[in-house]
């Protein structure tokens, strides 16, 4: 396991607190769920060239030229994560396993598709679609738990480390980071000497704790218009207009079970953060049909220019044996991202009406994602971005799926692998790609349709509570799985 601390050396060019996990953030906002209807989820999200779907204009917009009728669609679901994560203390040891479950109802995806045939057969139009519409394109729905001894450090040493140096009447919020000051307040860090040199009271080892809930989504309304030309090529475009809610609540707690300490008991650190953002994007696709049974198509989506509000709201309480102290913070500011362009393409073959088999390929430009938190903060800026570009790589997704057609059932099975978002390899034993299997089932009759979908999605991710640029810090590696059951209604009519 020695290599993963090795690797998250690298990718902590700054700290990787609760806080300050900027660059995992913009990760996190653009990796994308299989998404859609129940149609384009059962075939793992495969639906780049085959088009006629409100759930795949996000993907390639083109596809709404393929519609000869007007449609509305709602899709409800349901996500069940579990969480099992592994709490690494020791480089050299297996850590202490802990799991957890969450779970959520939302609509997936919902809207409407006008569509304007023309019924001149002579003309090389064929007919123009309109389409509005929403679909989350991701769910952050999760919780994680976390706990293990410690005999190598504390959090207090990164808190030390934050503040050496400085004098005590320099430990305020306008000159060190707010969580160093906090701990500072509640003496779990305390000044040695009048050269700036601080220590804890905590002796190791330390009992460690944690829990991390989070929910959000990514979503994204949408306009769309395409065209069909000679029933061969289909153009269209959207613009699109996603929204971020996050939310977390992180408790962490350390105590000396073993009374190692003198005097020191236990302290707890909790921390309540909020982001709300509000974007623009705009998608460009084409579908040609070279043959009556093959379908090509691709997409190029600009990158997302996000305006984000964030709130934190901070608490640490320290007890002793004679003693109890309490300090608190609270902040809200606003700032800038700009989160990676994608690029997608697909090629489908058909059995006349009876099946289809699909595969698709999107490239996102995870290394490009950008913040902008003000020219008074251009050095932090420059710092992020320089770490985001060089932690991260274009980051390539693979997507196959079937559908099967039974009179009127449909029957549909898909996969879809994203491969590590990370510009390097960050451990040896553990692969952070994600993989999707996704099956679905269809009822389809003349003006109503009913379909339902499973996809069950494999991700490992890490957490770093604090980290140590000298000694050996703790590591939470975390197998998320995600269970999304989805069910859509679609009721077609003419103009």
């Amino acid at each position: 396991m020695r290599r993963i601390f090795l690797g998250l050396l690298l990718i902590s060019s700054m700290s990787l607190s609760a806080q300050t996990s900027y660059d995992l953030d913009a990760l996190r906002y653009s990796q994308w769920d299989v998404n859609g209807t129940a149609r384009v989820m059962g075939v793992g999200g495969a639906f780049g060239s085959v088009g006629a779907d409100i759930g795949s204009i996000t993907i390639n917009p083109a596809g709404l030229g393929l519609f000869r009728s007007s449609e509305l669609v709602l899709s409800p679901s349901i996500m069940v994560t579990q969480s099992e994560t592994e709490y690494i203390t020791d480089p050299q040891t297996t850590g202490e396993f802990n799991t957890s479950n969450s779970q959520r109802f939302y609509f997936n995806n919902l809207g409407g598709v006008f569509s304007r045939i023309n019924k001149d057969s002579k003309e090389k139009l064929k007919g123009y679609n309109f389409a509005l519409g929403y679909n989350r394109m991701n769910h952050f729905t999760n919780k994680l738990k976390f706990e293990n001894q410690n005999g190598f450090s504390s959090l207090t040493n990164a808190y030390i480390n934050s503040v050496n140096g400085l004098p005590g009447s320099s430990v305020t919020f306008d000159n060190v980071f707010h969580e160093a000051v906090l701990a500072y307040n509640t003496n779990i860090i305390q000044e040695f000497d009048t050269s700036g040199n601080y220590i804890t009271p905590i002796l190791l080892p330390v009992q460690q704790e944690g829990l991390w809930k989070e929910k959000g989504s990514t979503d994204m309304a949408f306009i769309a218009l395409a065209v069909n030309v000679d029933n061969k090529y289909y153009f269209g475009g959207s613009f699109n207009f996603p929204f971020v809610r996050y939310e977390r609540e992180y408790d962490y707690i350390e105590t000396d079970e073993l009374n190692t300490s003198i005097g020191f008991e236990s302290f707890h650190f909790r921390q309540e953060y909020t982001a709300e953002g509000n974007g623009f994007n705009a998608n460009f696709g084409v579908i040609a049909k070279p043959v009556s049974f093959m379908r090509i198509g691709a997409s190029v989506s600009t990158p997302s220019y996000f305006s984000f509000t964030e709130s934190t709201s901070s608490t640490m309480v320290s007890n002793f044996d004679t003693s109890r102290f309490e300090s608190d913070y609270n902040q809200s500011f606003d700032y800038l991202l700009r989160l990676p362009w994608r690029f997608s393409s697909g090629v489908s073959f058909f059995i006349k009406k009876t099946a289809f088999v699909s595969f698709d390929y999107e490239m996102v430009g995870q290394s490009s994602s950008k913040y902008d938190f003000g020219a008074v903060n251009e050095s932090f800026n420059n710092s992020l971005n320089s770490a985001i570009d060089t932690n991260y790589r274009n980051n390539s997704t693979f997507r196959i799926g079937a559908e099967y057609v039974f009179k009127t059932i449909r029957f549909r099975a898909g996969y879809a692998y994203t491969l590590s978002p990370f510009a390097f390899e960050l451990s040896d034993e553990i692969n952070f790609s994600r993989k999707s299997f996704t099956a679905g089932l269809g009822y389809k009759k003349e003006k109503f349709s009913i379909d339902a979908a499973y996809v069950r999605s494999i991700q490992n991710e890490f957490y770093v509570p604090y980290f140590l640029e000298a000694g050996v810090f703790p590591v939470s590696v975390n197998r998320i799985v995600k269970n999304n059951v989805v069910l859509t209604a679609a009721y077609r009519f003419s103009n």
